[in-house]
């Protein structure tokens, strides 16, 4: 499953990440996936937001294990569908060194926004090509 993923980055958990029950709350997934998506899309595409913003248009997440004090996740992220304004992201946090075990999976929709009118855009083809070339979407 994780072969289908060429970005990973080691999660650093924090304090506040968890919850009273001992686990990191439901809630900072979508924080984990912020945090790999901003790697990515910089890393990767050189993505200049300043004139091409991303926002998230549909997330979901499938919580399979809890995530606690003593673990070591690792996040990856890759492409999964280009569109004409939008484009998918997948994800994927397992334990370090153990890769059957999957804290969680998820998807978000992104759609691409030009930032001086607010308004949805065409996906720039120069970040089209970058995803295309790495992902191989």
């Amino acid at each position: 499953m994780l072969e289908k993923y060429k970005f990973k980055k080691n999660l650093e958990l924090r304090y506040s990440d968890f919850d009273m029950m001992g686990h990191v709350n439901n809630a900072m997934y979508l924080t984990y996936f912020e945090y790999i998506r901003i790697l990515y899309t910089t890393e990767i595409c050189q993505w200049n937001i300043k004139e091409t913003g991303l926002v998230v248009a549909n997330a979901t997440i499938d919580f399979r294990s809890s995530i606690v004090r003593s673990s070591n996740p690792i996040i990856y992220i890759r492409c999964n569908r280009l569109g004409n304004k939008s484009f998918g992201f997948e994800y994927l946090i397992s334990e370090e060194n153990n890769s059957e075990i999957i804290y969680a999976t998820g998807f978000t929709t992104m759609v691409t926004l030009n930032v001086k009118t607010n308004e949805t855009m065409r996906l720039p083809d120069i970040y089209r090509e970058k995803i295309k070339n790495y992902d191989h979407v």
